[in-house]
C-alpha cells in the first residue's frame, strides 16, 4: 500500500513539476520581481535603489556583483540579531560552511528559503520513482551522512551545517526509516562518528544512501571492514539507490561499483548552503535540472568575461549551450549578485539542464589551455574504463618548465586498484584529456608541454590530509585543481 501511494504521489507531482519547468523563464522573471520588492525596504535594498528596478536592465545597473567577503560585514550584523539588513526578517538559520582552506562562513537561510531545500530533495526522488517505478527503498532503512543536528542558538538564530539543519526537517513518516540515531549523528569527531554509524547500520536493511560523494566512499569502506564482506551487496541485498552531492559521480563510479559489487541507481544533486540549485530528473543522467521556481534568480557570466572590471551578466533567457559560466545567485535569504564560486555549463535548454564544470578557484589555465574539473573527471573516468584501474581520489596542478623537465600536469592519484601498466595508464589518461580539451591537446602535440605525469599516492593519504586541514567529513570536498603545489606537498609528506 505504501509503495502504491508513493507512486501515485510521484506521478502527480512530476506532472505538475514538468508544467512549471516548461515555463522556467516566466518563473525566473517572476522571482526577480518578488525578490526586489521583498528586499526594497531593507538596508541593502535602500542603499542600492531597489525601488528603481523595473526590469533586468535596471536590475544589473542597481545590483552590484558581490561575494561572501563583500557581504561579510552585513552578515556579521545579521548574526548579531539585527533584522532588515539583507532580508526583512532575521534568518531562520545560519548555515556554517567553509572552503578547503578558508575560515568558516555563515550563510543566512531565511524561513522562505528552507522549504525549497526540502522540496528539491523530495522532487528528485519523485522524478526517480515516476520514471523507474522503483520505490522498494521506502520499506527499508535510509542514511544521510550529514553534519551534527545539534545546533547552536546564537542571538536567536539556530546555527550549524546545512545538512545538520536539514535533519530537523525530515518528514515524520520517514523518521523511523532514517539512521543513524540523533546521539550518533551529533558526534563531532568524524572518525568516531563514522564508527558509530557503521555500528548502527551494519546489521540494518539499508536500501538508500545519501551524502557527499567522497565521504560516502569512506563510510562504505568502514562498513566492509566491520562486516568482513567482499562487497556491500553481500551485506545489504536490498540496496537500491544512492543520492549523492558535492562532486561529480563519474570519477567515483568505478570505485562505488567495486565497493557495492554491482551498479546501482544514482541521483545526483547540486545543493549549496546558499540554495538548492539543481537535481537529476532523468535516469541515466542527462545533466541536472535547474531549480527555476525555488526563490533563486540566476545570473551567469561567461568565463571569458569573468575577471574583467565590469563583466557582462545575463539571465536564463540568454544562456547558450556548451559555454562555461560563472554562477551568480540572487536569493530569498537576501544574497544579491552573489558569486557562488562555481562554474556550470548548459547541456539542454528544453528543459534547462546544467552540469557543474568546477570551482572558479580550481579553473587552471597555466599555458592558455583552460582546464576545468569536469574535463579531468571525464578523462579519468574514461581511463579507468579502458585500463581496469579503480581510483579513490585525485588532485592535479601544473608544473612549469625547469632546466630538467618540460612543463606538464602532475596527477596525484590514490588507487583502490592500480593499473597493470602505469605508462599505459598515463598514455590513456593523456589521450582522454586530448578529447576533453583541444587546447591541451594542441599544447601536447606541439611539444609545448609534456604529457600527463601520474604520481601514485599512498592509500588513505587524501583522508589524512583533509583531517590535518580540519576538513574531514560532512560537506568538505577534496580540491581537484590547484595553481600551485600546496596540496600536493601535503599529500607527499612522509
Amino acid at each position: 500500500m505504501k509503495k502504491l501511494i508513493i507512486k501515485n504521489i510521484a506521478r502527480l507531482s512530476v506532472k505538475k513539476l514538468k508544467k512549471q519547468t516548461a515555463r522556467a523563464l516566466h518563473y525566473q522573471e517572476k522571482t526577480m520581481h518578488y525578490l526586489i520588492k521583498k528586499a526594497a525596504g531593507t538596508e541593502y535594498g535602500k542603499q542600492h535603489g531597489f525601488d528603481k528596478i523595473t526590469d533586468y536592465f535596471s536590475f544589473v545597473n542597481q545590483v552590484p556583483l558581490t561575494d561572501y567577503h563583500t557581504l561579510e560585514p552585513l552578515i556579521q550584523r545579521v548574526r548579531q540579531g539585527q533584522d532588515n539588513i539583507l532580508w526583512p526578517c532575521k534568518p531562520a538559520h545560519m548555515g556554517k560552511t567553509s572552503g578547503t582552506t578558508g575560515d568558516f562562513k555563515y550563510i543566512p537561510i531565511s524561513k522562505e528559503a528552507m522549504p525549497h531545500h526540502i522540496k528539491a530533495s523530495r522532487n528528485s526522488i519523485f522524478y526517480y520513482v515516476n520514471q523507474t517505478g522503483k520505490c522498494d527503498f521506502i520499506n527499508g532503512k535510509m542514511i544521510l551522512l550529514q553534519g551534527s543536528p545539534a545546533l547552536e542558538n546564537i542571538n536567536g538564530i539556530t546555527t550549524g551545517r546545512l545538512s545538520g539543519i536539514v535533519a530537523h526537517y525530515v518528514p515524520r513518516y520517514l523518521k523511523t526509516n532514517f539512521l543513524p540515531t540523533y546521539a550518533t549523528n551529533s558526534i563531532a569527531d568524524w572518525t568516531l562518528k563514522i564508527k558509530g554509524i557503521v555500528n548502527e547500520t551494519v546489521d540494518a536493511d539499508m536500501r538508500l544512501f545519501g551524502g557527499i560523494t567522497s565521504w560516502m566512499s569512506n563510510y562504505m569502506e568502514e562498513l566492509l571492514k566491520k562486516s568482513g564482506a567482499q562487497n556491500l551487496s553481500q551485506v545489504y541485498p536490498n540496496i537500491q539507490l544512492m543520492v549523492l552531492a558535492g562532486t561529480s559521480y563519474e570519477p567515483y563510479r568505478k570505485k562505488f561499483e567495486f565497493l557495492i559489487g554491482k551498479s546501482i541507481d544514482v541521483i545526483e544533486a547540486y545543493s549549496a548552503t546558499e540554495g538548492f540549485i539543481a537535481y537529476q530528473d532523468h535516469q541515466p543522467s542527462m545533466g541536472l535540472l535547474l531549480n527555476t521556481n525555488a526563490g533563486i534568480f540566476y545570473e551567469f557570466i561567461d568565463m571569458n568575461e569573468f575577471g574583467k572590471e565590469n563583466p557582462k551578466r545575463i539571465w536564463l533567457r540568454d544562456v547558450e549551450l556548451e559555454k562555461n559560466y560563472a554562477l551568480v545567485l540572487n536569493t530569498n535569504s537576501g544574497l544579491f549578485g552573489y558569486k557562488l564560486g562555481d562554474t556550470v555549463r548548459f547541456v539542454s535548454k528544453d528543459p534547462y539542464r546544467i552540469v557543474i564544470t568546477g570551482r572558479i578557484k580550481e579553473y587552471v589555465s597555466a599555458f592558455g589551455e583552460q582546464v576545468y574539473t569536469h574535463q579531468t573527471d571525464n578523462a579519468l573516468a574514461g581511463t579507468m574504463q579502458e585500463t581496469g584501474a579503480v581510483v579513490n581520489e585525485y588532485h592535479i596542478y601544473p608544473v612549469l618548465k625547469s632546466t630538467t623537465e618540460k612543463s606538464h600536469y602532475n596527477w596525484y592519484i590514490e588507487f583502490e586498484k592500480p593499473p597493470h601498466d602505469f605508462m599505459e595508464f598515463e598514455s590513456v589518461l593523456d589521450k582522454n584529456m586530448h578529447a576533453q580539451n583541444i587546447y591541451y591537446r594542441d599544447l601536447v602535440i606541439t611539444h609545448v608541454i609534456d604529457r600527463a605525469h601520474v604520481i601514485p599516492v599512498k592509500k588513505g593519504r587524501f583522508y589524512d590530509v583533509m583531517e590535518k586541514l580540519g576538513k574531514k567529513g560532512e560537506q568538505n570536498k577534496v580540491p581537484r585543481l590547484a595553481h600551485d603545489d600546496w596540496f600536493a606537498k601535503l599529500l607527499l609528506e612522509h
